[in-house]
């Protein structure tokens, strides 16, 4: 597998060959022996966190397709321009299938995609949706009620905090569905949010955790890319609900449950329709029903 970080990608993009194709998507990889496929992460890859989650689905492609599959990976893209050469530089290289893994990948990958016809693009967090580019996303919100319920349980103080990446939908949902667990065991709990404009800032997500126990919260959620909500919430005696992966080592005891995000499906699924030129655009929003 190629993993490639966002200054190396872009040193050697140029040398890449084109490979643009006109016709439908039915023949996408149907004659390649080895499908090559290219998955773009908004954040470098940690032990844990959201894009730990979704290199574990590419894990699993490559568990299942062996020496069949070809695949390449760049981390920590986060600016549309960059994602936008990034993409179309992965579809010019031969990728038959390309995942983007961001809210903040979806324009990039809108204007790629027409251009490059015979790739199957797949964009998690996504909303809008062509003839070659499709969706997956999950129902983060029952995790988040759940979650906001064993804290409102568990909440002396009746004040939870909460820290985002960003004041998008798929973070505000669940920032509501939190406090409305919580008021399903306690009518009077409140919620106190703070937004860090970032996916993947541990120093802003420190003060913000440190900000919220000033405030009295004693149950923290932090929906970004790292520990470190939980990490200050169990130093300053607070309990936490961890996202997208199991944080309770970094938790100091103080975890209360964690909300886990198993992609592997979506990405072996896409990676199998692909090989057996299959593939259709589709919208899959998966929650606690799917297990």
């Amino acid at each position: 597998m190629n993993d490639l970080t966002r200054r190396n990608f872009l040193k050697y993009s140029g040398a890449l060959g084109a490979a643009l194709g006109t016709g439908g998507l039915t023949t996408i990889a149907r004659a390649q022996e080895v499908l090559k496929i290219g998955a773009v992460y908004v954040s470098p890859v940690a032990e844990i966190g959201w894009t730990k989650q979704h290199s574990l689905g590419v894990d699993a492609i490559k568990a299942a397709f062996g020496d069949k599959v070809e695949l390449t990976v760049i981390d920590n893209i986060f600016m549309p321009q960059d994602a936008e050469r990034i993409f179309r530089e992965l579809a010019s290289a031969g990728n038959k299938l390309i995942f983007g893994t961001s809210f903040s990948h979806g324009t990039p990958m809108q204007k790629v995609a027409p251009r490059f016809p015979k790739v199957a693009f797949e964009h998690c967090s996504g909303i809008v949706h062509l003839a070659n580019l499709g969706t997956f996303e999950a129902k983060y919100y029952e995790g988040t009620f759940v979650a906001g319920a064993a804290g409102g349980y568990m909440s002396k103080s009746g004040k939870i905090g909460f820290i985002g990446g960003f004041p998008i939908p798929d973070i505000v949902g669940p920032a509501n569905a939190l406090l409305l667990g919580a008021q399903s065991v306690n009518p009077n709990a409140t919620c106190n949010a703070i937004f860090l404009n970032s996916w993947f800032d541990p120093g802003k997500e420190k003060e913000a955790a440190k900000t919220l126990l000033s405030q009295g919260c004693d149950v923290i959620c932090s929906m970004t890319d790292t520990a470190t909500g939980v990490q200050v919430a169990g130093e300053g005696g607070a309990w936490s609900i961890g996202y997208a992966s199991d944080m309770a080592k970094f938790a100091s005891g103080k975890q209360l449950t964690s909300f886990v995000l198993d992609w592997t499906s979506d990405y072996v699924g896409a990676a199998k329709a692909v090989a057996a030129g299959a593939w259709k655009p589709e919208v899959r929003w998966d929650g606690l029903a799917g297990g």
